[in-house]
């Protein structure tokens, strides 16, 4: 458990810059472009990933494995993260009625929990 707590303050202050630079994307691309606010954040998530894979993979989870194992699987789990989002503030507004901003709390803690797991469990697990 000791292990754990070090692990959890990276991944949070990793999660923090990420999205910082997804913010920081998004902004960029809604002021300079005249795209639908789906595309910014399609694009800004897209322009984000290779910066986040770097920092979850060297600060987060100091992994030393070949990129070409985790790499594929970080992509596998951003697309899963997207969609997950994605249908978790739809169920949330449309079937349950939740407000918007509950909506995206509600997606944003699905996303972060289901991304730490797989990230721990699948995407860096040490090879046996």
């Amino acid at each position: 458990m000791k292990q754990m707590f070090p692990l959890l303050l990276r991944f949070g202050l990793g999660g923090g810059v990420a999205t910082l630079v997804y913010a920081g994307l998004a902004f960029a691309l809604s002021t300079w472009t005249q795209t639908t606010s789906m595309a910014t954040h399609f694009w800004a998530i897209c322009l984000a990933i290779p910066s986040s894979y770097c920092i979850q993979r060297f600060f987060v989870f100091r992994d030393k494995q070949a990129m070409a194992r985790t790499l594929p699987r970080f992509m596998v789990t951003a697309c899963f993260a997207f969609s997950l989002s994605t249908v978790a503030v739809y169920l949330c507004e449309s079937t349950f009625g939740l407000p918007k901003v509950l909506s995206f709390l509600v997606a944003t803690a699905a996303v972060v929990s289901a991304n730490f797991l797989l990230l721990l469990g699948w995407v860096f697990r040490p090879q046996r």
